[in-house]
């Protein structure tokens, strides 16, 4: 093989090993995204459920998880009204966050 040859050689391996090396990275920066939206959407669900089911409901004196519907939390004039306000912005960026995706 002669020196030119060796050198192309060489050269080709370089670039093929830099192109998969690149790949590789850009692999594991796509990774995180899908578990990121996963993520937000599991914390919206449970959050929601326990501030509303648990916490709204055992505040609000009377109420009847079976005879009553859950709007009543947070009607007019209602105890837990106040706490389930508060829980809005948390769970706008939360609903915002398991919506969103990449193009």
């Amino acid at each position: 093989m002669t020196m030119s040859a060796r050198s192309a050689t060489v050269t080709r391996a370089a670039e093929v090993e830099t192109v998969s090396t690149f790949d590789r990275r850009r692999r594991k920066a796509r990774v995180p995204v899908p578990k990121f939206l996963l993520a937000c959407g599991v914390a919206y669900s449970l959050s929601y459920v326990i501030a509303n089911d648990v916490v709204a409901a055992s505040r609000y004196d009377g109420y009847n998880r079976v005879d009553q519907a859950i709007s009543e939390l947070s009607a007019k004039g209602a105890s837990p009204k106040p706490s389930l306000v508060a829980m809005l912005p948390v769970w706008t960026a939360l609903m915002i966050g398991s919506g969103c995706t990449r193009s």
